[in-house]
């Protein structure tokens, strides 16, 4: 909702079966075990938090 309150394009990925989780698993590292993981430009900012801390970037 708040991509979508910022008009931000953005693209949900839904992992549905267990070898697309791990393989997920391991393109974000060893200490990230939760959803949503969130990704810009390909870099991962982490969840909820992330996401708006690099919003807070963007927009000071």
């Amino acid at each position: 909702m708040l991509l979508k309150s910022r008009a931000l394009a953005y693209e949900e990925i839904k992992i549905d079966d267990e070898a697309e989780r791990i393989d997920f698993y391991e393109k974000c590292g060893p200490s990230v075990r939760q959803m949503p993981q969130i990704f810009i430009n390909d870099q991962r900012v982490g969840g909820l938090a992330g996401l708006q801390a690099a919003l807070a970037q963007l927009n000071p």
